[in-house]
């Protein structure tokens, strides 16, 4: 089993700032979460550290995660894309940019709820062992 690597807290917000991310606030989170809006959008790239006061939690299944998030909802828009902590900081740090900047593309494809106006289009998977198909429905629902 791979060890976790501890990324310190200066160089992992000195990335995010080199990135264009602010530390951003989140009701019901006790860690440091990090943001960027999109222009012309409703959503933002939204990291989630891991730190909870300067230390980077040290969790068995403990991950960065980096999500698409609706601004108006204050909710993720689809499933996050974790960054696992192991291998060199600056790998991790790699990563967590790439993450991102899947995240960030990502917004341009976003297809607005024809019905309700108000959510948007994710796709829906059946959990393992149901037998339905997987179908494109609103975040709404």
């Amino acid at each position: 089993m791979a060890t976790f690597t501890n990324v310190p807290a200066t160089t992992f917000a000195a990335e995010m700032s080199d990135m264009g991310f602010v530390e951003k606030t989140i009701d019901g989170t006790r860690e440091t979460v990090f943001g960027r809006d999109i222009p012309s959008t409703t959503f933002s790239v939204v990291i989630f550290s891991t730190f909870e006061d300067g230390e980077m939690r040290t969790a068995g299944s403990d991950a960065i995660k980096v999500v698409l998030w609706n601004n108006v909802k204050g909710r993720p828009v689809a499933s996050e894309k974790r960054v696992n902590r192991v291998g060199a900081v600056e790998d991790i740090l790699k990563r967590v940019r790439g993450k991102a900047r899947e995240c960030w593309a990502s917004a341009a494809k976003v297809e607005s709820c024809t019905k309700c106006g108000d959510g948007v289009m994710v796709l829906r998977k059946p959990k393992k062992g149901a037998t339905w198909t997987p179908f494109r429905g609103c975040s709404n629902f």
